[in-house]
């Protein structure tokens, strides 16, 4: 399901050019929100040759998104990365709800799994090269 989930932190690196421990790389290459959203999205479907069936939302493309709990555009940009997604829709299907999503609006989608972020970040397993989620 998440398998293959750009994480925030990536965006928000992108975004600040801080590093694990507060140091800062390169501020020169920082990128705006907007850009940032685009270079994981739109340009990566671009990039592995699925711009026609990826990467945006328009008619014809499958229909990936997420529902976030906070404003991408307008948290601190160090606080990029304690956005979690209420909802995730993969392939067109809702595939995951956190659960006080799920409970305030009463959404128990079949085949759907009502979780938290956190326990899902429990049974994360880095991928080769140690980001992602494993399994599927």
């Amino acid at each position: 399901m998440l398998a293959n989930m750009t994480t925030v932190e990536d965006i928000e690196t992108a975004i600040t050019r801080k590093d694990h421990n507060g140091k800062v790389w390169a501020p020169q290459e920082r990128v705006d929100r907007p850009t940032a959203l685009k270079m994981f999205t739109n340009w990566a479907a671009i990039y592995v040759l699925k711009g026609d069936v990826l990467g945006t939302i328009e008619p014809g493309k499958t229909a990936d998104l997420l529902v976030l709990d906070k404003d991408y555009l307008t948290v601190p940009a160090e606080s990029i990365h304690t956005i979690q997604p209420d909802l995730n829709i993969f392939d067109g299907k809702i595939r995951y709800v956190r659960a006080p999503f799920a409970e305030e609006y009463n959404l128990r989608p079949s085949g759907a799994l009502i979780s938290t972020y956190a326990d899902l970040a429990k049974q994360r397993k880095p991928r080769e090269g140690g980001v992602g989620f494993g399994g599927g």
